[in-house]
């Protein structure tokens, strides 16, 4: 089970195997006609990385003339209950009064990163998490193989790992190794840069 490093290739926010990216089969890049023995959106590794794709966050989502722009598209959020982190408020709209807007402001670098980055299976679409102010580093997909890994170091089975990491990431839901081997459920791991911290996400079929 590789990761993109194994194989060559640098995705510095996705350090996830490769089996947990949306990828294509081989064939030819829609911007360079090269034939690569793998394609990201229709692209080979090198037109990938330098024209981008459209990113789904947490923030809304995040198109290579957003990344530029260095702010996310945007979210409707609670103005009482706001992130911290630097927000810039859309125009409230006439027919939806309630709604209130906003982008978050980011380091273009870090956004432009983001957009060349490849996207995840999930059941219903990436959602990218921040972590400091910074697009986290996707750690990869939980299931019994990837957390059969680190059983004999901890010395306890794979799902009182799961137990705990789901404590740990602050899941409200129970869940079991079947639940996420060819189950119902989702859990998507990211790590931030700056804290280390975990961070995730859940999604169901």
């Amino acid at each position: 089970m590789p990761t993109f490093t194994d194989i060559g290739l640098d995705f510095p926010l996705f350090q996830g195997l490769v089996e947990d990216a949306i990828l294509e089969e081989p064939g030819v890049c829609s911007r360079c006609a090269a034939t690569a023995p793998l394609l990201l959106a229709k692209k080979c590794y090198d037109c990938f990385r330098a024209s981008g794709h459209t990113m789904n966050t947490e923030y809304g989502m995040v198109r290579p003339e957003d990344a530029r722009a260095g702010v996310t598209h945007g979210v409707p959020l609670d103005p009482k209950r706001l992130p911290d982190l630097p927000l810039v408020a859309h125009p409230i709209d006439p027919a939806f009064p309630d709604e209130h807007w906003y982008s978050i402001k980011c380091d273009p670098q870090d956004l432009e990163e983001l957009t060349r980055t490849p996207k995840y299976h999930t059941w219903q679409g990436e959602q990218w998490l921040f972590c400091c102010g910074k697009p986290a580093v996707f750690a990869g997909t939980l299931n019994s193989r990837s957390l059969a890994k680190f059983a004999p170091r901890i010395g306890t089975s794979p799902q009182d790992i799961l137990d705990g990491l789901v404590s740990q990431l602050g899941i409200r839901l129970p869940i079991s190794l079947q639940d996420l081997d060819g189950g119902s459920v989702g859990v998507y791991v990211f790590r931030c840069r700056e804290c280390q911290g975990l961070l995730s996400h859940v999604d169901c079929d």
